[in-house]
């Protein structure tokens, strides 16, 4: 997020001493990225105006500082008056820097879509890519949701029908809903040729190792049904085999 649009978002000015304060240790960052920095000199800017750790916390809750960070931030300026980062062990960060970051970034904005494996072929960075999109900008891969296609009619077709369905159970009505559902349970094992793998040298060794899965016709099946409601759970309902069972019957065993 640019400075510009957090400090409008947020009206930085506070009354303290009967008197208007602005804070002018942000102007110097107003045409710059926001970082940890911008967030360490907000909270020393309260904090020389005189608030405690607790109150700079309720002010800036908006921006997702904690608790740790105030204290930590306090702390470090009380002993050395700095707000910078402190130099690091280790080999610097030498591919994610914030370049990269920031064009990794503008990509993905252009196109949510985009490939991890192509992208990283396109800027050359390899798994970099990976730790860019996750831990730099936090974002995780999701599934694209699928829906039905509506056009003028349906929309409208749906609206009146949710209407009449309020209508329908307004007050305590709703109590009234049942929701059910069946489900057949079979005697022979569950199988996923995708997922139930053997570790072997060989597919004859797999074989021996691990019995052969079982598959016969019609195999012997149970159908159970049952019930929610307001009310709490029905009874488990037991469907007997090549007997057909019908909303009735439901309603009258159950």
């Amino acid at each position: 997020m640019v400075a510009t649009k957090k400090f409008i978002e947020f009206e930085f000015r506070i009354v303290h001493e009967n008197k208007t304060v602005y804070f002018l240790e942000f102007y110097s960052f107003l045409n710059m990225e926001w970082t940890l920095k911008e967030d360490r000199v907000a909270v020393i800017a309260l904090h020389r105006c005189g608030y405690a750790p607790i109150q700079i916390l309720d002010i800036l809750k908006n921006w997702n500082i904690t608790k740790r960070f105030v204290y930590r931030t306090i702390k470090r300026y009380n002993e050395d008056s700095s707000v910078d980062d402190k130099s690091r062990s280790g080999r610097p960060q030498s591919v994610r820097t914030p370049a990269v970051i920031k064009a990794v970034k503008a990509r993905i904005l252009r196109n949510p879509k985009r490939k991890q494996k192509l992208l990283a072929l396109q800027m050359g960075l390899s798994t970099t890519v990976k730790r860019v999109l996750n831990e730099d900008l936090g974002l995780r891969a999701y599934r694209r949701k699928t829906g039905h296609r509506l056009n003028a009619r349906l929309m409208d077709l749906r609206l009146k029908r949710c209407r009449a369905l309020l209508k329908r159970y307004a007050g305590k009505k709703y109590r009234e809903i049942i929701f059910s559902d069946e489900k057949i349970f079979t005697v022979e094992e569950s199988y996923n040729k995708q997922n139930d793998k053997v570790y072997a040298h060989s597919s004859e060794e797999a074989s021996n190792r691990i019995p052969h899965v079982q598959r016969g016709h019609f195999p012997s099946s149970l159908m159970v049904w049952l019930g929610v409601s307001y009310w709490g759970l029905t009874e488990v309902h037991f469907c007997e085999k090549s007997v057909k069972t019908n909303a009735f019957v439901y309603q009258i065993q159950s």
